[in-house]
């Protein structure tokens, strides 16, 4: 699956770099079986992952059950701005929550990615 990334999303730019076409190693008999064909997925611009929030955002004004919705819009913009996981956004306590530290405050992730017994801090999202 990694040579058919490299040679879909990199394939241009590594022969630029090295005069040489990406070719997957692998045989088409020892190529893991996928259902589907990778294909190229290009991210959502800024512009369209705001669209997404203002409208999402709309919606909290007018929703039946607010408290679900906001909690997963707050859990999206979270994973969008400051790049929390889902496992640390199920971690999170609302004393996590640091308001009075900076502008926009603190948030303590535990559990984090990077280190199996630390926390770390992460900054606020503006929103």
């Amino acid at each position: 699956m990694y040579f058919q990334f490299l040679e879909l999303r990199h394939q241009v730019e590594l022969h630029n770099l090295t005069g040489r076409i990406v070719e997957c190693p692998l045989d088409e008999i020892n190529r893991p079986r996928a259902s589907v064909d990778p294909q190229l997925r290009i991210p959502p611009t800024a512009e369209e992952i705001e669209q997404l929030f203002a409208g999402w955002r709309a919606e909290l004004a007018t929703c039946r059950k607010f408290a679900p919705t906001a909690r997963n819009y707050a859990v999206a913009r979270l994973a969008a701005d400051v790049g929390l996981r889902i496992n640390e956004a199920c971690m999170l306590d609302l004393g996590d929550v640091r308001w009075e530290l900076g502008r926009f405050g603190k948030l303590n992730v535990r559990y984090g990615g990077f280190s199996s017994q630390g926390s770390q801090t992460a900054a606020g999202a503006a929103d």
